[in-house]
C-alpha cells in the first residue's frame, strides 16, 4: 500500500483549529496523525456537515476503563484523550484512518486510536469506531478546539494511501 504526504500543519499560538480542504478523490484511504496538546476535546468534523454522527469509543484512564457511546444525529465526532498543564513536555498522539473516503454510495466511517500523558497523575488510551450518515465523498477535515488554543507546535499530517 502506498502513502502519500498531502498536507503538514503545526500550529501556531493561539490557534483552535486545523481544516484539510480540497482533499483530492484520487486514494482508496486517507489517514490523519496528530500529536498536540490542547485544553479540551478535539472535535472531528468532515465536508462542513454539522449533523449525522455517531461513535462509541473505549478508553482507559489511571486504570480505569470506561466506554462512550455518542448517538447518531450529534454534530461532530470526540477525540478527548486531549491534556492540559500535566507536564509542559507532554503531548497526545492521535491516529485517525477513513477507508473508502471517496466513495459515494456508502455513508462515511473512520477510526480512531490515541494517547495522551500526564505524567504525574494520569494517562489515558483511546480506540473508537465512527460513522456520519453522508455518502459525499470526503472533501476536507476539520479539527476543532474552539473553547481553548492548541498548544503551539503541534502538529496535523493528512497522509492518502492508495492499494498500488
Amino acid at each position: 500500500m502506498g502513502m502519500q504526504l498531502v498536507s503538514t500543519v503545526t500550529t501556531t499560538s493561539g490557534a483552535t483549529s486545523v481544516t484539510f480542504s480540497s482533499i483530492p478523490a484520487d486514494a482508496q484511504d486517507l489517514m490523519v496523525l496528530i500529536s498536540c496538546k490542547a485544553a479540551s476535546d478535539l472535535e472531528i468534523n468532515v465536508n462542513g456537515s454539522t449533523s449525522g454522527y455517531g461513535q462509541y469509543s473505549f478508553a482507559a484512564s489511571a486504570g480505569n476503563p470506561f466506554a462512550q457511546e455518542n448517538p447518531f444525529g450529534t454534530t461532530h465526532w470526540v477525540y478527548f484523550a486531549l491534556l492540559e498543564n500535566y507536564n509542559a513536555q507532554g503531548f497526545s498522539n492521535v491516529r485517525l484512518y477513513f477507508p473508502n473516503y471517496a466513495n459515494t454510495t456508502r455513508q462515511k466511517q473512520a477510526t480512531l486510536e490515541g494517547s495522551a500523558e500526564g505524567f504525574s497523575t494520569n494517562a489515558i488510551m483511546h480506540i473508537g469506531g465512527m460513522r456520519n450518515t453522508s455518502t459525499a465523498a470526503i472533501s476536507s477535515i476539520r479539527l476543532d478546539n474552539s473553547n481553548n488554543p492548541i498548544t503551539a507546535k503541534s502538529t496535523f499530517s493528512l497522509y492518502k494511501l492508495s492499494a498500488d
